[in-house]
This record gives C-alpha cells, sequence and structure tokens, in this order.
C-alpha cells in the first residue's frame, strides 16, 4: 500500500519536500506513521534539506517518545541502533535529537518528566516554544 499511513520512502520524500501536500487524514497523521521502518526512512530524510525539515525531525522525537513509553512495538535497543547509526556530520537539529534522546534512554524518568511529552520537553528547550506543527 503506497500510501501516506503507509508511506514509503519515496512517498514520504514527496511529502516532505512539498509544503502543499496534505496527509488527508486527522491531525494525529504523526502518530499513525510512527514507527521502525518509518524511522529510517525519516533518519534518512534528516539528512537531507527537506522543506520540511523541521517535520522530520519532530517525527524522530515523536519516534523517541513513542518508545520510550513503549507506545509502539519497538525496543530500546532498537532506537540505540538507529541512534548509532547516524552520522557525526548530521545537522545539529539532528544531532540534538541524537543526544536527547541518548539522555532519555539512560535516565527513564526523563520520558516522564512533569507528564509533559518527551518531543514536547526538549523541543521547547531547544526551539524555544512547543510543538512545531
Amino acid at each position: 500500500m503506497n500510501d501516506l499511513l503507509n508511506p514509503d520512502l519515496h512517498l514520504l520524500r514527496e511529502y516532505m519536500n512539498d509544503p502543499n501536500m496534505l496527509p488527508g487524514i486527522d491531525q494525529d497523521w504523526e502518530i499513525t506513521i510512527t514507527g521502525d521502518r518509518t524511522a529510517e526512512y525519516l533518519m534518512t530524510l534528516s539528512l537531507e534539506n527537506t522543506k520540511r525539515h523541521d517535520e522530520v525531525v519532530e517525527l524522530l522525537y515523536l519516534y523517541s517518545e513513542s518508545v520510550l513509553r513503549n507506545w509502539i512495538v519497538s525496543t530500546r535497543e532498537r532506537l540505540e541502533e538507529l541512534l548509532d547509526e547516524l552520522p557525526n556530520d548530521s545537522p545539529s537539529d539532528v544531532l540534538k535529537w541524537k543526544e536527547d534522546s541518548k539522555k532519555a534512554l539512560s535516565d527513564p524518568d526523563l520520558a516522564n518528566k512533569n507528564s509533559a511529552s518527551f518531543g514536547d520537553y526538549f523541543f521547547a528547550e531547544y526551539f524555544g516554544h512547543g510543538r512545531i506543527f
């Protein structure tokens, strides 16, 4: 199935480069597509200069949060593998996601800090405000 609920890398790249393209579903689209396969695609896209780069990084934070809170069927080990695969010359906001995720992996209580979401907590710290989309 090749739609935005089950995107392949090509379709996700097309979406992230077309600011006029809409997922065509409710506002929880980003939660619907979060998973191991999509995280690999997002890591690939995070190294490209997409028009929706901030959204790519936000989805990476959501993936980390989903793993840390056991919202998806994945393991912390898989998240650690993905983080370790990230090149050291990645964009600074992607390296910040890597650093924040490793910090949260080493301190499980951090993901539950003040019952705020992991992504909100770190994005507020990094961007100076809450969710970006």
